[in-house]
């Protein structure tokens, strides 16, 4: 996804309980004394067998946002009802636990 003139910070990825992804973003400009407000907002149905524990996004230098959707035999807990998806500058961290509340050291989902 080309996300020009949007930081990571301002980019929301997440998957709800069916299975949607839902990738949203907010780019507010006052550098030229006018205030310039630009929304990016996109949906798409995941297949079922996508992990959402293990989904992976990363925005690089030219502000392109690469989303990985690893493949699972296990079905999604029905339990959660939403995950969220941290969005990284350039590279990946290892794989991280993605549990909300856990306070994981490795996403920083709290």
């Amino acid at each position: 996804f080309d996300l020009q003139g949007y930081r990571p910070e301002n980019v929301n990825v997440r998957i709800n309980q069916n299975g949607l992804l839902k990738i949203s973003g907010q780019h507010i400009d006052n550098s030229h004394g006018n205030n310039i407000n630009r929304e990016y907002y996109r949906q798409y149905q995941l297949p079922a067998n996508v992990d959402p524990d293990k989904v992976r996004a990363r925005m690089d230098q030219n502000q392109i946002l690469t989303i990985e959707l690893p493949q699972s035999l296990l079905a999604r807990d029905p339990a959660r009802h939403e995950y969220w998806v941290p969005v990284y500058e350039r590279n990946y961290p290892p794989y991280y636990c993605g549990a909300p509340g856990s306070g994981c050291c490795c996403c920083n989902i709290m």
